[in-house]
């Protein structure tokens, strides 16, 4: 049948871009792995922020989202801001952390939330120029963040998901349903700009295990497909099979994550649904919610991909109060 065929296409072309990749890859010499200074050499303790900075701006467009790379980079421009572009990593200490929170603060630009983002920005970078051989170690392994209040994330309720499911049609819906269905970031199922290699492709979808395999913060992951999501892909692809466009190599969706962002945010309008910083990621706390009413905290952290479980009970709360409306609004 069409899927038999289909996977047997996409295992073939799995395999002959495995092994494309892995010769480019030797050619290559994976040159984007040799450190900046070798092991011995004690220009790695005279790296400046700057340098940090700007080097590894370049090293990790390659690996990591556009929005991603952004962001830690802006991190890292506040940080020069307070403490100078030739500030030495290596003479980072904790004092300097302190300093650099209160300037933000002081500068009025930010709240302490925005604050703790940016250490986390900050954190990863260093980490990262110790990964790729830039620097010899973090200075600050354990980055201290202001004490705050964590907010309930944002989502939707059960009956807004099924009315949306009625207002998106094509490409966006399929991209709709990949959001609610799996629960991934829109940045692991979509472009962040085009041509830029990302997204999910048709290669991507093994119709035999059910799954969907997508890449984000550096790494390969797979979700799994319900039912209805893997009806709708099979739909769209003997679809494009008919009509002769379909490619194994080719993207599911070709929206970019901004412009999946746009339509979300016109029907949510529309449809007299939209409340601010509720859209697209939003749908993954709703996924988020789902799940964890019926399965255990463990299964609901696998399918988000979150390293610390801390990340993934905030969305208990979520479920403790609904339960407590819930009661609330008994009849009797």
């Amino acid at each position: 049948n069409t899927v038999w065929r289909a996977q047997i296409l996409c295992d073939y072309y799995n395999a002959k871009k495995q092994i494309e990749v892995e010769i480019e890859n030797y050619r290559a010499g994976f040159s984007d792995c040799v450190p900046m200074y070798t092991d011995g050499d004690t220009r790695k303790d005279k790296v400046t922020l700057h340098e940090l900075t700007d080097e590894l701006k370049e090293r990790r467009k390659n690996d990591f989202a556009p929005a991603t790379v952004g962001r830690n980079v802006i991190a890292m421009r506040n940080l020069m801001e307070c403490l100078g572009q030739s500030f030495l990593v290596s003479n980072l200490n904790l004092e300097h952390i302190d300093q650099f929170k209160n300037y933000r603060l002081e500068t009025g630009r930010t709240s302490k939330e925005g604050v703790n983002k940016d250490l986390v920005n900050i954190s990863t970078m260093l980490n990262d120029g110790v990964r790729r051989g830039l620097i010899p170690k973090n200075p600050i392994p354990r980055m201290p963040k202001f004490k705050v209040e964590r907010r309930l994330p944002k989502y939707y309720t059960a009956a807004e998901i099924i009315e949306l499911k009625s207002k998106f049609d094509g490409e966006m819906r399929l991209a709709f349903l990949m959001l609610i269905y799996t629960g991934s970031r829109r940045s692991e199922l979509f472009q962040g700009r085009i041509g830029d290699g990302r997204g999910v492709h048709w290669k991507d979808v093994d119709w035999f295990n059910g799954t969907i395999k997508v890449r984000g913060k550096g790494e390969e992951k797979i979700k799994y497909m319900n039912d209805i999501l893997k009806s709708e892909l099979a739909a769209e692809m003997r679809s494009r099979q008919q009509d002769g466009s379909f490619d194994t190599e080719d993207l599911v969706v070709h929206y970019i994550c901004d412009t999946v962002t746009s339509k979300v945010r016109k029907v949510l309008k529309g449809a007299g649904m939209y409340v601010k910083g509720r859209a697209v990621h939003a749908f993954r706390h709703t996924f988020a919610t789902e799940t964890l009413k019926n399965n255990n905290i463990r299964v609901t952290q696998e399918a988000l991909d979150h390293k610390d479980i801390s990340t993934t009970q905030i969305y208990t709360h979520i479920v403790a109060e609904q339960k407590k409306k819930a009661v609330a609004a008994l009849p009797y």
